[in-house]
């Protein structure tokens, strides 16, 4: 396949020529500004400079980002401070990601909490602020700003630029403290910070999608747990991890035992229903660190780390319980459910076939035994 022809290809060819497009602008508008030769000079150079950070960026590397933004983006504009925020847009709350602060600065912001805070006014509005006097724009906000360490700044102004892409706002750069001046400047400051923020927008927009797309790779559509051959991604580095330090690890194959009936009695909406009560029970009854995943079309595998015989046992007793007493409820109906599930516990020197096999042959035992169970390997 011509690489071009590659999806991937085709947007980074496209990304690099709307950059080179907008550096293009940039570099028309600073030349309208530039009044004499020195002007001019500094900002042949900050074009040089962007163009050289924009390549940086343009990357999935979200650190190195960070890096650009914390370390060169404020050299660029002669800032002596600079933080990086992530954005969850569904929760409203700014994470702090790196900073360059000599203490220690906020490293959650919940928006509902500070909805005066400049951030807040940048995300709310989508636009970059430049703050050139906290007081002047306080008196304007007709509000008041708490600054703990306004002691260490030698400047009171401040450039707020929200990191967006498609008008989806990822992010908040923060560069404080003009280094050379009383305040950031609007012509010759602020065009390079948009401009790379906006890159940076794109690159994070760009991190945010390839990291989903390979999560659909690894992950089962309907119930969002890991599909089957992540699944044994994961079991393979659990048996090594076991095999190297000696620690227990087990294993559970579930089974559900009326997914066929369901589906030919009730319909495949119904079975989809069920399907997903079944995984909510499962997930509700794990650890952060246990691994849960489809294993099949009717079958799960949840992978126990660091967990003895004796609290697994404890584990899939309460999935069966769980899953048995609470029916799924469709159109007016209920309808209830139950699994049979298969414990086994790692040994050392095992294969994973055989751990696999024995495990799923005690599923097999506690559905022969009657179903809605747990039955132990041998």
């Amino acid at each position: 396949m011509n690489p071009q022809e590659n999806p991937k290809n085709r947007d980074l060819i496209q990304e690099n020529r709307i950059l080179a497009e907008n550096i293009s602008i940039l570099q028309q508008k600073l030349y309208k500004i530039g009044n004499n030769l020195n002007i001019q000079e500094k900002i042949i150079e900050k074009i040089n400079q962007i163009s050289q950070l924009s390549r940086q960026i343009n990357c999935l590397d979200l650190e190195m980002i960070a890096s650009v933004c914390i370390e060169q983006i404020p050299r660029l504009i002669s800032a002596r401070f600079a933080s990086l925020y992530t954005y969850d847009s569904q929760k409203e709350v700014l994470h702090l990601l790196q900073h360059n602060h000599p203490y220690s600065i906020a490293k959650v912001f919940v928006l509902a909490e500070h909805a005066q805070l400049p951030m807040s006014v940048a995300i709310r509005e989508k636009r970059l602020l430049l703050i050139k006097d906290f007081s002047e724009w306080e008196c304007r906000k007709k509000t008041t700003i708490t600054r703990l360490f306004a002691r260490n700044y030698n400047s009171n102004s401040c450039i707020i630029a929200p990191l967006m892409s498609d008008q989806k706002i990822l992010g908040i750069l923060n560069l404080a403290d003009k280094i050379d001046s009383n305040t950031f400047d609007t012509n010759t400051d602020l065009p390079p910070v948009q401009l790379l923020c906006e890159i940076i927008g794109s690159a994070m927009s760009n991190i945010e999608l390839y990291e989903e797309v390979q999560k659909r790779a690894l992950t089962d559509g309907m119930t969002n747990l890991l599909n089957h051959r992540a699944f044994y991604d994961v079991l393979d580095k659990e048996v090594n991890r076991t095999q190297r330090y000696g620690n227990n690890l087990s294993l559970l194959i579930i089974d559900m035992d009326s997914l066929k009936q369901v589906n030919d009695r009730h319909g495949h909406r119904a079975g989809d229903a069920v399907l997903l009560h079944v995984t909510e029970q499962i997930v509700a009854c794990i650890r952060d660190a246990d691994v849960a995943a489809r294993y099949g079309g009717d079958e799960f595998a949840i992978i126990l780390p660091n967990t003895s015989l004796s609290d697994a046992m404890h584990v899939a007793e309460r999935m069966v319980k769980n899953i048995s007493q609470k029916p799924v409820h469709i159109d007016n109906r209920k309808l209830n459910v139950s699994v049979s599930i298969g414990l086994g516990q790692y040994h050392q020197d095992q294969s994973i076939e055989d751990f696999m096999n024995e495990t799923d042959a005690a599923m097999f035992n506690a559905k022969t035994a009657g179903k809605n169970r747990v039955h132990v390997c041998e």
